[in-house]
């Protein structure tokens, strides 16, 4: 016997018998299993029923609350982005509210993405310091009483808070007692002087 006719046998034996199942056929490859589809997100059913309410009295348009109005019930965060958009370029004063709604309401829904240009000073946390820096607060110098100071805008930040009074109105606030007389409240100020 030469030697490659033992090795012949030899890896005959080691290949074992051919199964007569699976003889000359192809073998297949395993199942590949899909992992289930993830289900859509669900929006609240009652989202939209207030929206028109809250997007109006925030400072957006009328015809602009209307027409998100039209898009909230297939896509809300659309309808939200349209509204606080409108209510930014028509400078409304209380444009977080209608974001603050979309922004809570909507988790796990879908994400807006249209921030507020006049949100709450609740949202400053710890940017007080320099925001108040930036935007003093008080009467003109010429008054006797209290001369613009960020120390001043401190305390009145601290008392508005829980009291909805956005950014922009204390910018107009600020604004309005640095030309008004030093015993006049300017109607820019009132709702500050009924929150303190």
């Amino acid at each position: 016997m030469t030697i490659a006719f033992v090795a012949t046998i030899a890896f005959s034996l080691l290949q074992g018998a051919a199964s007569p199942v699976n003889a000359g056929r192809i073998p297949l490859p395993p199942p590949v299993f899909s992992p289930a589809p993830t289900p859509a997100p669900v929006c609240p059913l009652n989202f939209c029923d207030d929206f028109l309410e809250v997007c109006e009295s925030s400072g957006t348009p009328e015809d602009s609350c209307g027409q998100s109005l039209k898009t909230c019930e297939p896509s809300p965060c659309e309808a939200c982005d349209a509204a606080v958009a409108a209510c930014n370029k028509a400078d409304g004063k209380h444009c977080n509210e209608v974001a603050d709604k979309c922004r809570s309401e909507l988790v796990g829904c879908c994400l807006p993405t249209v921030g507020a240009a006049c949100p709450s000073t609740e949202t400053l946390l710890g940017f007080t310091e320099q925001f108040c820096i930036d935007n003093p607060f008080g009467r003109p110098f010429e008054c006797s009483t209290a001369p613009p100071s960020a120390k001043l805008c401190e305390v009145t930040i601290a008392k508005v808070d829980g009291c909805n009074i956005t950014l922009c109105d204390y910018k107009a606030c600020a604004a309005a007692l640095l030309k008004a007389d030093c015993d006049e409240t300017p109607a820019e100020c009132e709702e500050i002087a009924a929150c303190s």
